[in-house]
């Protein structure tokens, strides 16, 4: 709604041409993204996350610590890395292995470094290859950025993995509903 009216208001205000309000509508960078965001959504009310959750976070701290940090990074080259964070936040508050202070701040770390292993991965990729497109430029592959992408994640995954020690334990406090009403 807020997008739409500031849409409307640069329109007649003249900021914006009937032109430049379709030909962004229809951007392909904007399309992919809002579709990601979609099917993340979609694999969040399943039981597929439910799922996966508890395969990562079994058995020992580290292992669940590790399979965590990769299997975000590497859900996050495939969707949007803000849906996956978003998803993959409750049940890693509610498992019983790793305290959630431990892994949440690396979570979001690992979505981000797993972003830049793909076209798809961040929404800031998909807009730069539009950009580049409609400046006649050659567009991005899809794997265009996985060898740099790859080398960084790969470096700062380890340096989390190392420093996992120092992250603060969390206390979870059980609040009434009440409180915020």
């Amino acid at each position: 709604r807020v997008f739409a009216a500031a849409m409307l208001f640069c329109f007649a205000l003249g900021f914006l041409s009937p032109q430049d309000i379709l030909s962004n509508a229809v951007n392909p960078g904007l399309v992919t993204l809002i579709l990601l965001v979609l099917s993340s959504f979609a694999i969040e009310r399943t039981s597929v996350l439910r799922r996966l959750s508890a395969s990562m976070i079994n058995g020992s701290k580290f292992k669940s610590y590790v399979r965590t940090l990769f299997s975000t990074a590497i859900a996050s080259a495939l969707m949007n890395n803000t849906a996956v964070v978003a998803s993959l936040i409750s049940p890693i508050k509610n498992n019983q292995v790793i305290n959630p202070g431990k892994l949440l701040l690396p979570l979001s770390y690992a979505a981000i470094l797993g972003g830049t292993l793909t076209l798809v991965g961040t929404s800031t990729n998909l807009i730069v290859n539009t950009m580049a497109i409609e400046y006649g430029m050659a567009g991005f592959r899809f794997f265009d950025f996985t060898l740099v992408g790859g080398v960084a994640a790969l470096a700062c995954l380890m340096v989390m993995i190392l420093n996992s020690r120092a992250l603060p334990e969390m206390t979870m406090e059980k609040r009434a509903a009440k409180e915020y009403f």
